[in-house]
């Protein structure tokens, strides 16, 4: 028998030459003095045989059994048909041709799944012919094709077998036979074919053994390895698994499951003259039920994607029995998919099954179809790359999204930003497109979402908000959400734009560059936990629009932006906050309130460093431009070029509590501490348009609590466009019958200073009770 064989010492040689199998590698690709002759094959495993590529002939031809079954038969007396009769469980078979024409057929009589032969291609003359297979093959076992040049199935070819293997790698026979002390079902392919060879498919192969009493094939292996695949035809393998290798060498275990059936060996070092990937499916794979794997196995040499899969890829359920496709374009290079990658459940007890992607990049073209989704429940889609580029939706039902991309591009909006969130890494960075995204989006975990300026717009599916930050983003306290360049409507009913939740824990949010219109409760909004305020550390929000939010919910708290049971850091700066007037039942621009616990007495907590820096507020407001409530010391605010008012000439209904209506409310706030909440240089512009019943005012100090203080410091503001540290003494008084401390019950004091020696209230105003204590300056 010939072939190769293993040395008392443990090495494997050729026993014509005995050189070592090292040595035969070497010989192959030129890398030894051994020989310098076209690749030549100079052993009794390819006989001889020249790697240069002749005419295919008809049916094969020349076989001779080298090892196995000793008892095995090949009868080609027919016409136009090879019968290969096989008695054992396996067989070698070394041919001179395998190649097959048009209306030939060669038929393996195989007792069931499990037998196999193998056919090696050794060539004749000193030339071995690629492998054309354009007539049939069928087997009630497996068939296994090896050849160097490579082998073509042609679209008139049918293949009607239980398994099939077509190669350019070459395998040893005792490892083949399980005589070498190994695993009987493990098959080591280490011997290289042609570096330019490939494998490819226009035709229909069909694998599996038919059950007892059924029609269809079940449960059966196709596997298409070499430097470069093509799958241009249709596989169909139910219940059973397909792969499509581009790989040197490679490693299979019949017994391991999806994750140890294949495991690629030698890496390729440029992709075969003629394909631009190492595999390629444009045409249909159907594995319901069962498992299909796309794996490219590229040096660090080549560049570029080596998986396109722009055909049909269908791994659906059937029954319990869930489908799995894996496309694995190698850690240096990337996967394009605009085909369809199915692995759902249609029917009533059906699941869906999983998608896995992994390589170095992973791009999800326009038109694409990637399901896992199912009527009985979800499956999982995952993106295991650095960057993707999506396009398409990923559907995985009820399902999970998962990922592990550091860069996402959202080209346009037939693909999904929450879908890009899903496969995002921790601090990951994605880029949208400038189209109208349709969706609900939950952040839960710290990344950059960075649009294309504000005609990058998420309009909420529904109600709830256009984002969503939720959960224990940082745990660790150190992590930042950042947004820009974005904006948020309320067109189809959303009450919030940007929501972060009250279990919130993040060190830093970052909102930049936005716009935020018609939303029913507000446009922004932290909303804290009522007993320990906000988690959010640090809120950074600036460059932001906002109009006509608030107009529609039923929270006292509904307006533009909202701070509520907030404690921690917020710098706002170059924000511009108004509406129209039109239904005026917003009733802030702004508010910040504290944390309370329904109890005064009990105690809030202070504020935290608070910044308002080119702030405008302007519109019709129910209550006020900017509220402050609830803070148990406000040390930490300042105001700079805040612009507060301004007449829009709008009718609205009066509040129904007295007190209410300034400009600038504070309420409920004790000072606790020789601090004050300077007003800088803020501009009173008018507060006509400011539904109050008591009188249009630019402040109000009210509130409950016994003992409790406030000091506004007035001393650069401006009001009706005048400063106060240049007005007259009788301006002054003017200002005062401006500044109104509504007192609720009797249990707070409040004062403004309008100047440094100036201290004015007005204590003849309606409601302000005689035994309030004011201090006022005159003169």
């Amino acid at each position: 028998m010939g072939g190769i064989t293993t040395a008392r010492n443990g090495t494997k040689t050729a026993p014509a030459t005995g050189r070592t199998l090292a040595q035969l590698r070497d010989l192959y690709r030129g890398t030894t003095a051994l020989s310098t002759r076209a690749l030549m094959w100079s052993v009794p495993l390819v006989g001889a045989a020249m790697l240069s590529a002749v005419p295919a002939a008809g049916n094969p031809t020349g076989g001779t059994v080298v090892g196995g079954d000793p008892a095995a038969t090949i009868d080609s007396t027919v016409p136009n048909l090879v019968t290969v009769d096989q008695n054992q469980s396996r067989v070698v078979i070394n041919w001179e041709d395998f190649s097959i024409l048009s209306g030939e057929t060669t038929q393996f009589v195989q007792d069931n799944a499990d037998w196999i032969a193998l056919n090696r291609v050794v060539g004749t003359g000193g030339a071995i012919a690629p492998s054309e297979i354009l007539g049939n093959i069928t087997a009630l076992g497996q068939v296994w094709i090896v050849n160097p040049n490579g082998v073509a199935f042609s679209p008139d070819a049918i293949i009607d077998v239980a398994g099939l293997l077509a190669t350019t790698a070459d395998i040893l026979d005792d490892d083949f036979l399980g005589t070498d002390g190994g695993d009987i079902n493990e098959f080591s392919f280490i011997i290289p074919g042609d570096p330019n060879a490939t494998v490819t498919n226009d035709g229909t192969i069909t694998v599996g053994e038919v059950p007892l009493g059924g029609t269809v094939r079940e449960n059966g292996l196709a596997l298409l390895v070499a430097p470069g695949v093509e799958n241009r035809g249709v596989i169909v393998a139910n219940l059973g698994r397909v792969v499509l290798g581009g790989t040197e060498t490679f490693t299979l275990d019949l017994m391991g499951d999806n994750l140890t059936l294949f495991a690629v060996g030698d890496a390729v070092d440029t992709v075969p003259t003629g394909l631009s990937e190492l595999v390629s499916n444009t045409g249909s794979i159907t594995a319901d039920g069962g498992f299909v794997l796309m794996s490219a196995n590229a040096a660090a040499t080549v560049v570029g994607n080596t998986i396109n899969m722009s055909g049909i890829v269908q791994a659906n359920s059937v029954g319990i029995a869930d489908g799995t496709v894996v496309l694995g374009g190698g850690p240096d290079n990337g996967v394009f998919v605009s085909g369809q990658l199915l692995a759902s459940g249609a029917n009533a007890d059906e699941s869906g099954g999983s998608i896995t992607i992994d390589g170095d990049s992973a791009t999800i073209a326009n038109g694409a179809e990637v399901d896992a989704s199912g009527t009985a429940g979800g499956g999982s889609i995952a993106l295991n790359v650095a960057t993707a580029s999506l396009d398409a939706d990923l559907n995985a039902g009820t399902g999970t999204i998962t990922g592990t991309a550091d860069l996402i591009t959202v080209v346009s909006n037939a693909a999904s930003i929450q879908d890009a969130i899903d496969i995002a890494a921790l601090n990951a960075t994605l880029n949208i497109g400038a189209f109208t995204f349709v969706e609900n989006l939950i952040v839960d975990k710290p990344l950059t979402l960075d649009g294309d300026s504000a005609t990058t717009t998420i309009v909420a599916a529904g109600g709830g908000a256009n984002l969503l930050i939720d959960s224990d983003i940082d745990a660790g306290g150190t992590e930042t959400v950042t947004i820009r360049d974005m904006g948020f409507s309320g067109a189809n009913g959303a009450q919030f734009g940007i929501h972060v939740d009250g279990g919130t824990v993040l060190d830093t949010l970052v909102v930049e560059n936005t716009r935020f219109e018609g939303h029913g409760e507000n446009g922004f909004a932290v909303i804290g936990d009522a007993g320990t305020g906000s988690q959010l550390a640090n809120l950074q929000l600036t460059n932001a629009d906002f109009f006509n939010n608030g107009q529609t919910g039923a929270s006292d708290g509904r307006g533009d932006l909202l701070l509520f049971y907030f404690n921690e850091n917020a710098a706002l700066s170059d924000i511009d906050i108004s509406n129209d007037g039109a239904t005026a039942d917003a009733r802030y621009g702004l508010q910040m309130r504290g944390v309370d616990d329904g109890t005064f007495a009990s105690g809030f907590a202070a504020m935290g460093t608070v910044s308002l820096d080119n702030v405008s507020v302007a519109g019709t407001y129910r209550v006020a431009h900017i509220g402050i409530q609830g803070f148990d010391g406000v040390g930490g605010l300042s105001f700079n070029d805040v612009v507060l008012g301004g007449d829009n000439g709008a009718t609205v209904p009066g509040p129904s509590k007295t007190g209410w209506g300034g400009s600038l409310w504070v309420s409920s706030v004790a000072q606790t501490a020789d601090a004050t909440i300077d007003l800088g240089n803020t501009n009173f512009a008018g507060s006509e348009q400011l539904g109050s019943t008591d009188a249009n005012l630019d402040i109000v100090v009210s509130g409950e609590g016994a003992e409790r203080l406030v000091t506004l410091d007035a001393t650069d503001a401006l009001f009706g466009g005048s400063a106060t540290g240049g007005m007259t003494t009788a301006e002054l008084f003017g200002v005062a019958e401006r500044v109104f401390d509504g007192i609720d019950d009797s249990r707070s004091r409040g004062f403004v200073d309008l100047r440094a020696d100036n201290l004015y209230v007005t204590p003849a105003l309606p409601g302000v009770p005689a035994d309030a204590d004011f201090r006022s300056v005159v003169g």
